[in-house]
């Protein structure tokens, strides 16, 4: 008898899958695999769990997942009208709801965040393809400045390493500041002259004067020596270095793939 079963609730799903293709209506009558009072197991809520399973072993499967859907519909009826639990059960479920949506969307950030790792190559090509949309709204330089504490003996030395243009006097000059110095800017990278001015000892006068005479400037107070000097510069309304704007491409790149997400 129980094979006999089986067998019919295979040639049940066979005939339903078959009647689906000649049918658009989704859970037809013709679908239904077992039914508790208002809840009803149809072959698609089934179907996807088969797994590839066929002849007797989906069979089988079938009959196991019936016998249980059953089991749990009638159980929790029970529950139902056993168990007054005062919404915590409900307060239960929310919650567990909320953390699934949580989980769900903290997966979604971790997908943007890795499209934010963009290629060096990519970056490089944006900029090329709009240069010209990168104009400098104000000059830059990549300067060298050091404040030097005083007291100290050998600052014509340092001085006459500073105006020096090789780069074994430029090395001493850097050692030195990483050891002995208050403050420095060196010119691995482009800066806004107008920063340098608020963060420095250096005026606008000063900085010009450097600019239009390129010579080392050297100036001191009570308490320090000021060396600065400029060893390139771009003027305002000029096409940006690449180095300059590649933080800001990045964004625009970033922001364009959230959009696009």
């Amino acid at each position: 008898m129980q094979k006999t079963n089986r067998i019919i609730i295979f040639t049940l799903l066979i005939i339903s899958l078959f009647s689906s293709c000649q049918n658009t209506n989704n859970n037809s009558n013709s679908s239904i695999l077992a039914r508790v009072d208002e809840s009803i197991l149809y072959i698609d809520d089934v179907a996807p769990y088969l797994n590839g399973r066929i002849g007797k072993d989906s069979a089988d499967f079938i009959k196991i997942y019936i016998d249980k859907w059953i089991t749990n519909k009638l159980v929790y009826q029970k529950a139902l009208l056993n168990i007054d639990d005062n919404g915590e059960i409900e307060q239960k479920v929310t919650a567990y709801r909320e953390a699934l949506f949580i989980n769900k969307y903290e997966q979604i950030l971790s997908e943007q965040k890795i499209k934010t790792e963009i290629q060096e190559s990519e970056l490089q090509m944006y900029y090329n393809e709009h240069m010209t949309s990168f104009m400098l709204p104000e000059e830059i330089v990549k300067p060298i400045y050091v404040e030097i504490p005083k007291p100290i003996a050998n600052i014509a030395e340092i001085k006459m390493w500073f105006r020096s243009s090789s780069q074994e006097e430029m090395d001493k000059i850097k050692d030195y500041s990483y050891k002995f110095s208050n403050a420095f800017y060196f010119d691995d990278k482009w800066v806004k002259l107008s920063n340098i001015i608020a963060e420095t000892k250096i005026s606008k006068i000063e900085a010009e004067q450097v600019l239009r005479y390129k010579n080392a400037f050297v100036k001191e107070d009570s308490l320090n020596y000021y060396l600065f000097k400029i060893n390139k510069h771009l003027p305002k309304d000029s096409i940006a270095p690449y180095d300059f704007v590649k933080n800001e491409i990045k964004a625009i790149i970033i922001n364009k793939n959230k959009k696009n997400w």
